[in-house]
């Protein structure tokens, strides 16, 4: 349409007369020339003008009738343009009525040339001549494939939105840093290039390692987060079920317990001595305790993997038997020093799960630590985690309350449903699990599950982890950082 405008100012300068007073011909020939470089220039930037319409737009020439040699007209000049805009005709140049170069109006030999380069192209024809087969000249085939080309958009370059990227710090330094790049459009392009890569952000800094924890004054039991692989069952070497592990072990008498009670009725054992009722990792025994290398916060220490499996192995003395499977700091037996029961603290990082695929097994995770006062022992405790385990107590705090546990008077037991007092242990998810024992049981006392303290001296015996199970049952505990202290009341 530009390209129109300027072509018509053109002709409108060429036709107006020239006035001139008393001219010679030199004269009069030095203004035509000026005039022709005016009128070229603005055919130079009609051309500009109509390249940038063609790069970002197509048109379609108007053609309704068929187009051969020595024809006339608008549309031929249409039909010219369009060759050239594709590039099928030169632009040519020249002067007169047509400004617009090879664009005459006129179907001379230039346009049969372009016309025939326009049909190979497209596959129109390509061979031949207009005559005999329309090569070279303007007919419906050649029209409708005028029409596809040009309804085709042209391609439009569009900026891709800016990428960033990650990347880590030097050695030694810890952070990110971010870089960023953008898209541009060069003139011309249909698709966009990537700029290079900018640091857009930089939050490197010098790695410097966390200070060491603050030392542990309060640190009690025989082996603090359990760091020593040493741990025995009562007995001696040789005794049915006797069970030891003594990597670790130095010969001062310390050690971890290990036990495995399986009755029908408390302290009754249903197979072997008490607290011994399998053998530990034993053949074909459905107790195993395995111990993996471990590493936290306070240095290297153990994880221990204690399972039962009564599904695999079947009970030896039938269904109904309880099993009670303990790992133990008893201070009666290797174990030890430990707090006054009222300062008592416990931690374990736990992770357990159970199998009770049938309605009369049941299985729990427990936590409990016995003390000794007014001469017998009390025991408590907590269940971290159990399915179908009964509950003959009417406080939901409580489980179970027994004033004399084993018929003889020398124990009191209570156990408690951690869930009430906020200490649980989720299937699958391992995590740590702190147990103010002090706090608890001056609950219990409170509550009167067990006899109060008074002017008694009072000690600690005992701080265990253990499951238990009944009937067909599997429970898989893995337990480590076992550490007790103490807590100042």
């Amino acid at each position: 349409m530009f390209r129109r405008l300027i072509v018509g100012l053109s002709i409108v300068v060429l036709v107006s007369p020239v006035f001139v007073s008393a001219q010679s011909v030199a004269e009069l020939w030095a203004q035509i020339t000026e005039l022709m470089n005016r009128v070229g220039a603005l055919n130079a930037q009609a051309a500009a003008a109509a390249a940038h319409t063609a790069a970002t737009e197509k048109w379609c020439p108007k053609l309704t009738r068929n187009l051969q040699r020595g024809a006339r007209g608008s549309d031929v000049m249409e039909l010219q343009r369009w060759l050239i805009d594709e590039g099928h005709l030169a632009e040519g140049s020249g002067f007169g009525i047509i400004s617009g170069g090879n664009a005459t109006g006129y179907y001379g030999p230039l346009t049969v040339e372009a016309v025939k380069k326009f049909q190979c192209k497209e596959g129109v024809i390509c061979s031949g001549t207009p005559a005999s087969t329309g090569f070279g000249s303007v007919g419906p085939a050649t029209r409708t494939a005028i029409a596809r080309v040009c309804s085709t958009p042209v391609a439009q370059c569009v900026p891709l939105p800016a990428e960033t990227r990650t990347l880590s710090c030097p050695v030694g330094m810890i952070g990110a840093i971010t870089e960023t790049r953008t898209s541009m459009c060069a003139p011309g392009a249909t698709s966009p290039t990537w700029g290079e890569w900018t640091v857009s952000s930089n939050t490197c800094v010098k790695d410097v390692p966390p200070p060491p924890p603050p030392p542990i004054t309060n640190r009690s039991g025989w082996d603090y987060d359990l760091t020593k692989k040493c741990i025995r069952t009562t007995g001696s070497p040789g005794d049915t079920n006797y069970f030891a592990t003594t990597d670790q072990c130095a010969n001062d008498g310390k050690q971890w317990t290990i036990a495995v009670q399986s009755e029908s009725a408390p302290g009754e054992s249903a197979l072997g001595p008490v607290n011994r009722s399998f053998l530990v990792n034993g053949p074909n025994s459905p107790v195993t305790a395995t111990w993996h290398p471990h590493t936290n916060e306070i240095g290297t220490n153990w994880t221990v993997n204690m399972k039962t499996d009564f599904m695999t192995q079947p009970h030896p003395a039938g269904d109904g038997h309880f099993t009670w499977f303990a790992m133990i700091d008893h201070g009666n037996q290797g174990g030890g020093p430990f707090p006054v029961p009222i300062n008592l603290v416990s931690e374990h990082r736990i992770g357990y799960n159970s199998y009770v695929p049938f309605s009369d097994g049941a299985s729990r995770l427990i936590a409990g630590a016995q003390f000794y006062y007014g001469g017998k022992s009390h025991l408590i405790e907590i269940n971290l985690n159990s399915v179908q385990w009964g509950d003959s107590h009417p406080d939901p705090e409580a489980v179970h309350v027994s004033a004399d546990w084993l018929g003889d008077g020398t124990l009191e037991y209570v156990t408690l449903d951690g869930a009430a007092l906020g200490l649980t242990s989720t299937p699958e998810v391992e995590a740590t699990i702190r147990i103010p024992w002090g706090d608890i049981l001056a609950r219990v006392i409170e509550k009167g599950w067990l006899t109060p303290i008074g002017t008694n001296e009072s000690a600690t015996q005992a701080v265990f982890i253990a499951t238990e199970t009944k009937n067909k049952v599997v429970t898989d505990l893995w337990h480590t950082n076992f550490r007790i202290s103490s807590e100042v009341q």
